[in-house]
């Protein structure tokens, strides 16, 4: 079983380490996958409040009523990856595909680093 650890870049802000998931080595693995992983983390962490949250803790921002699943809330994370809204790095290499094989070893980094939207002067 391989540790993942998770960081986070968000704009030129340092990495900060969000939280790691466990998997199985040998598995095949894409960015589907791991996006999956962490929403599924953040969204049944965020199961027991209807209020808004913050988007600077999360990967994309939930909608948060009654009726969204686990399922929208990943589709929504997919949505955004190949928008462009956040990247994804594993040992150093960004991936750009949502269904790319990743090779991850037991010393994989992996870092979804968030955009942050232009504002204008």
């Amino acid at each position: 079983m391989i540790k993942l650890h998770i960081t986070e870049r968000c704009g030129a802000q340092p990495a900060r380490s969000v939280h790691s998931i466990n998997w199985r080595e040998g598995k095949p693995c894409t960015a589907r996958d791991l996006i999956r992983a962490r929403v599924s983390r953040e969204f049944e962490a965020l199961k027991p409040t209807i209020t808004p949250h913050s988007l600077g803790r999360h990967l994309v921002q939930y909608p948060r009523h009654a009726g969204c699943t686990l399922r929208d809330a990943v589709g929504l994370a997919l949505r955004g990856f190949e928008l462009e809204a956040f990247f994804l790095v594993v040992d150093g290499e960004q991936i750009t595909e949502v269904d790319q094989p990743i090779n991850l070893a037991p010393t994989s980094e992996v870092t979804f680093l968030r955009m942050l939207p232009k504002l204008a002067a």
